[in-house]
């Protein structure tokens, strides 16, 4: 946006990591990639947040632009979907926590690309659930999983493929682990300096 690389997560991601700063005072908010090797970010600031309507953070890094080689950042002005529709597909990629491995010596992501219809779509949300309890899931690990909780996925960005072009459409915000209905929030109020617009936020 403007120029400039920003980093989204959930608002309840940022207070946890708040609450965990009171027994680690030098706990910091890291991002990760895998591509084409495996690389760790640091030392973001908050632009702005807002958690009882979209559950959104944003944070921008050290410098304004950083180069990932092999990454792209995705410009949000032209790709943000203003109108997504029941029954077109999104896709999350991100990293459930039950699939993640983390030690002090190894750190094994394993990313879960997720892609399920709208069930239903609103000013603040395009809910994406199993009405009719058809899901199928398919992993390529051996033994097969028949299931995989969604928990961690909050913050993972969601695209609907549109004239086989990936829209942005907001980020994960819940994960209901009863039915696995996932909530994700629509961000088309965000401003080119990476706050949110307040007169364009849905309420």
């Amino acid at each position: 946006m403007d120029g400039k690389h920003f980093f989204v997560t959930c608002a309840h991601v940022l207070e946890k990591f708040e609450e965990m700063q009171v027994e680690y005072p030098n706990a910091q908010l890291a991002a990760y990639t895998t591509v084409p090797y495996f690389t760790e970010l640091f030392g973001f600031n908050l632009i702005d947040s807002e958690s009882k309507i979209l559950d959104v953070a944003i944070f921008r890094g050290q410098e304004d632009r950083v180069e990932l080689r092999g990454r792209a950042f995705i410009p949000y002005k032209g790709s943000y979907l203003a109108d997504p529709a029941v029954g077109e597909y999104v896709c999350i990629v991100g990293y459930p926590r039950e699939t993640v491995e983390v030690t002090q010596h190894k750190a094994d992501l394993n990313y879960t690309q997720v892609i399920l219809p709208i069930s239903s779509v609103s000013d603040r949300h395009v809910v994406l659930a199993d009405e009719t309890g058809e899901r199928k899931f398919h992993d390529f690990f051996e033994p097969q999983n028949t299931s995989v909780d969604f928990g961690g996925l909050s913050g993972s960005a969601a695209y609907v493929l549109r004239n086989r072009i990936y829209r942005f459409i907001g980020i994960v915000k819940e994960c209901h682990e009863s039915d696995q209905t996932i909530l994700i929030s629509r961000l088309g109020c965000l401003n080119p300096d990476g706050t949110i617009d307040r007169s364009r936020m849905p309420y």
